[in-house]
C-alpha cells in the first residue's frame, strides 16, 4: 500500500510545481527555443510538440497578450480578459 500523504503537504507539492511551471513558461515564452525538451520528452501521447524546434517566436502562430496580474484583483483580471477577448472578435465560442 502506498504511504498517505497529508493534504497540506500534497498541496505544497501542487504549488511548487505550479511555480516552477509558471517560470518555464515565462521564459519558455520569451524564447521558444529554450529548454523545450521539458514539455517535448515528458508529454503525453497525443501531443505533438515538433513545431517547436522551428519556433522562433510566439507572435509568429498566436496574438500573445500578457497581463501583469501582481496588483490586480479576481474580477479586475476577468473583466480584463473579457474585455480583450470581445476586442478581438474572432473567438468562436
Amino acid at each position: 500500500m502506498a504511504p498517505r500523504i497529508h493534504r497540506e503537504v500534497a498541496t505544497e507539492i501542487i504549488e511548487r510545481w505550479q511555480r516552477c511551471l509558471l517560470a518555464w513558461l515565462r521564459m519558455h515564452h520569451q524564447d521558444p527555443q529554450w529548454t523545450p525538451h521539458v514539455i517535448q520528452e515528458y508529454a503525453a501521447g497525443i501531443m505533438d510538440f515538433t513545431r517547436l524546434s522551428t519556433l522562433r517566436s510566439y507572435e509568429e502562430v498566436a496574438n500573445v497578450k500578457i497581463l501583469d496580474t501582481t496588483n490586480l484583483a479576481l474580477h479586475e483580471v476577468a473583466q480584463w480578459v473579457v474585455d480583450w477577448i470581445n476586442h478581438q472578435g474572432n473567438f468562436i465560442i
